[in-house]
C-alpha cells in the first residue's frame, strides 16, 4: 500500500497562520460578547458547567483592552503553531 510523502512545515508560516486564526476567533468572541451581553455570558457559563449563581458582568467596550487581548492571543497562537511545526519536523526525521 503506497504511503503519502509528508513534507516539512515552515515554523514561521504555521505560527503566523495559527496566530491569525486565534486572533480572528478572539475578535469574533469580542463582537459576540458585546452584542449578546450578559445573556450570552450566562449561556457560555452553562456550557462550561459553571454555576449561574456566580455573577459576571460584561463591562463597557474598551478598544485598548480589546487590542491587547487580540495581540496576546495572536502571540500565543504563533508560539503554539511554531512549536507544532518544530515538533512535526523533528518527528519526520525519526525513522
Amino acid at each position: 500500500m503506497p504511503t503519502a510523502k509528508m513534507h516539512e512545515l515552515v515554523p514561521e508560516k504555521v505560527g503566523l497562520s495559527l496566530g491569525l486564526l486565534f486572533a480572528l476567533l478572539h475578535i469574533i468572541g469580542i463582537v459576540l460578547i458585546q452584542w449578546g451581553g450578559n445573556g450570552l455570558v450566562d449561556w457560555m457559563k452553562a456550557l462550561h458547567f459553571i454555576s449561574t449563581d456566580m455573577t459576571v458582568t460584561v463591562l463597557p467596550f474598551e478598544f485598548s483592552m480589546a487590542i491587547i487581548g487580540v495581540i496576546a492571543v495572536f502571540v500565543v497562537g504563533a508560539i503554539v503553531g511554531a512549536l507544532f511545526a518544530w515538533i512535526w519536523n523533528w518527528a519526520l526525521k525519526i525513522k
